[in-house]
């Protein structure tokens, strides 16, 4: 028999502890809040591309729809951290979160764009890569 406040497993399936997804969730809160307030201490804004306003338009309309991308992976990692995740995986959703949401402050703020856009990907890259692989040291763990 378990409990839910231990974190063992069912058959095929793992219960969650109920105060370490809380601080799992938690910790990826502040690591997401420190990568906006870092980016956002590191920006000025471009003169250049704030003289024209189609453009800055244009990015600021971008960086919103990446902060609605940012918004959906953060939701879908506080999910996922519902749950024991492995050191690896989790290490890689916090950092795919925390680039995601820092290089769309810099596309907001119109300022570092190439390495924004590159600091954006690699988010969303660690983030399909922590997906890839949470699930195989879990299974490794059942056999």
């Amino acid at each position: 028999m378990h409990t839910e406040a231990s974190a063992t497993r069912a058959p095929g399936r793992w219960v969650a502890s109920p105060s370490r997804p809380l601080l799992r969730r938690l910790q990826l809160l502040g690591l997401v809040a420190a990568a906006v307030l870092g980016a956002l201490a590191t920006s000025r804004p471009e003169a250049w591309i704030l003289s024209d306003p189609d453009l800055t338009r244009l990015l600021r309309g971008m960086a919103l729809i990446k902060t609605g991308l940012v918004a959906g992976a953060v939701v879908a990692v506080l999910w996922r951290l519902g749950w024991p995740v492995p050191l690896g995986p989790g290490a890689l959703y916090g950092a795919g979160a925390a680039l995601m949401a820092g290089a769309s402050v810099w596309i907001w703020q119109p300022t570092f764009i190439a390495p924004a856009a590159v600091v954006f990907h690699a988010g969303i890259v660690a983030l399909l890569v922590a997906a890839l692989f949470d699930g195989r040291e879990s299974e490794r763990r059942l056999r």
